[in-house]
C-alpha cells in the first residue's frame, strides 16, 4: 500500500500529461491507422498498404475532422488512396502525398473547397477521372515530366506546373495502356534538335505547340522506332509527346537526343556580389573563343554542350552552354591584376583607372575568385 501511495502522484501526472496532448483519434483499419493533431489541425494517415475505398464521403472513419481540418498527412507506406476518402473536406489547404502513393481513387477531394494545389509523384500510375473537383480555375497540379500525373492533367484540362526537360537522353515509362508520356520544353535559344527512340517495342511522337496543337508527328525510322527533327524557338513553350502505336501495351523505352544545332545569344554582366547574381553592369570588354563580342551577340554551334573561353582582364576560363542556358554571363570583375583575390590591390588599380566597377568593389573585398 506504501508503494502504490509513493507512486500514485507519478502515475496521475503521466496520466495527466498524456490526456492534455493534442492528439486525438487512433482507429485501427487493415492496417491504416489515423490520428488528429489538434496542434496545427493536420489529420494524418499512417500504416502500409492500400487504403479503403469508401462508399461515399460520410463513410471514412475520419470523417468528424471534414469540418476543422486544414492540412492531411499521408504518411510513407500508404499505397493506394481510396475513393471518397477526405471528400467534403472544405477546409483543408494542404495535402501531402508521398512517393509510396501509386493509384488515387474516385472524389478523393471532392467538394475541397480550399485546395488550391497538389503535388503528385512521378510513382503514380492510375488516378481516378473525378478524383478533383474539376471546373475550377485557381486549382493547379504540381507534376513532373513524362509522368502519368502529367497525362491525366492534360487529359482531364487541370492547370499544372512542370519544369521543362533539359536536351539529353531519357527514359519513357508507359505506365497505363494508352498513355501519354509529355516532356515540356522551353529552350533558351534558337536550336534544332533530333529525338529517337530506340527499342523492341513500336512507339511513335508528336510534337505540340503551348496549347498542345500538333506541330509534327514523328516518322518510324525502322520498323519500331522514331525520329523526328525540329527547329525550336528561344522563349516558346512545347510538348514533346512519347507514346505506343499499340495502346494497349505498357512499357519502358529510351530516346535520345541530339543538338544538332543552337544560337547562343550572349550578353555579359558583372556579378553584383558574391551570391552570383547580376548587376546592371554590362561588360563589353570581353573575349570568347578569342573575340571580341558586344551585348546581343549571337553565336552558332553544332554541338552541346558546346565550349567558351572567356577571357577578362587577360584571365581566361572555360565554361560550358546548352540550349537552356541563361543567355547572360554574369562574371567577377573586381579582381583586376589577376591574382586570384579581391583586396586593396585591385581597389588602387580600379581608383586610379576610374573603373565603371568600382561601386561593386566592397561587396567583394577579400573574396577568393
Amino acid at each position: 500500500m506504501n508503494v502504490i501511495k509513493k507512486y500514485l502522484p507519478v502515475i496521475l501526472s503521466f496520466l495527466l500529461i498524456v490526456v492534455s496532448l493534442p492528439v486525438t483519434a487512433v482507429v485501427f483499419a487493415n492496417d491504416i491507422d489515423y490520428y488528429y493533431d489538434e496542434s496545427d489541425s493536420a489529420l494524418h494517415i499512417i500504416g502500409s498498404g492500400a487504403m479503403v475505398n469508401y462508399e461515399d464521403e460520410y463513410s471514412a472513419p475520419w470523417r468528424t475532422y471534414s469540418q476543422t481540418a486544414k492540412k492531411i498527412i499521408i504518411e510513407d507506406g500508404i499505397t493506394s488512396i481510396g475513393s471518397n476518402s477526405f471528400a467534403g473536406f472544405s477546409r483543408i489547404s494542404s495535402v501531402e502525398i508521398p512517393d509510396s502513393v501509386k493509384t488515387i481513387g474516385s472524389s478523393v477531394f471532392a467538394s475541397c473547397s480550399s485546395l488550391k494545389e497538389l503535388t503528385l509523384s512521378p510513382n503514380i500510375t492510375k488516378i481516378a477521372d473525378s478524383s478533383f473537383a474539376f471546373g475550377k480555375d485557381d486549382f493547379v497540379l504540381n507534376v513532373d515530366a513524362g509522368s502519368y500525373p502529367l497525362y491525366f492533367a492534360v487529359k482531364n484540362s487541370i492547370d499544372f506546373n512542370c519544369d521543362s526537360i533539359e536536351f539529353s537522353d531519357f527514359k519513357v515509362r508507359i505506365v497505363t495502356p494508352g498513355m501519354h508520356a509529355y516532356y515540356p520544353i522551353r529552350p533558351k535559344h534558337d536550336c534544332t534538335v533530333t529525338f529517337a527512340s530506340s527499342g523492341n517495342y513500336y512507339t511513335k511522337c508528336f510534337i505540340y505547340d503551348s496549347n498542345f496543337k500538333k506541330l509534327m508527328t514523328g516518322e518510324n525510322n525502322d520498323d519500331l522506332n522514331f525520329k523526328v527533327t525540329y527547329s525550336f524557338k528561344a522563349g516558346e513553350t512545347y510538348y514533346f509527346d512519347a507514346l505506343m502505336w499499340d495502346t494497349g501495351d505498357k512499357c519502358t523505352y529510351n530516346v535520345k537526343v541530339n543538338v544538332n544545332s543552337f544560337d547562343y545569344n550572349v550578353s555579359a554582366y558583372a556579378m553584383d556580389d558574391p551570391s552570383g547574381e547580376a548587376s546592371d553592369i554590362m561588360i563589353n570588354e570581353l573575349l570568347v573563343n578569342g573575340y571580341e563580342i558586344g551585348n546581343g551577340t549571337v553565336l552558332s554551334f553544332t554541338e552541346s554542350p558546346a565550349a567558351l573561353d572567356i577571357t577578362l582582364n587577360g584571365k581566361t576560363s572555360k565554361i560550358f552552354v546548352t540550349p537552356n542556358s541563361d543567355s547572360r554571363l554574369i562574371l567577377p570583375t573586381c579582381d583586376v591584376n589577376n591574382d586570384g583575390y579581391i583586396n586593396a590591390k585591385d581597389f588602387a588599380v580600379m581608383k586610379k583607372e576610374n573603373s565603371k566597377y568600382l561601386p561593386l568593389f566592397d561587396k567583394f573585398i577579400n573574396y577568393k575568385i
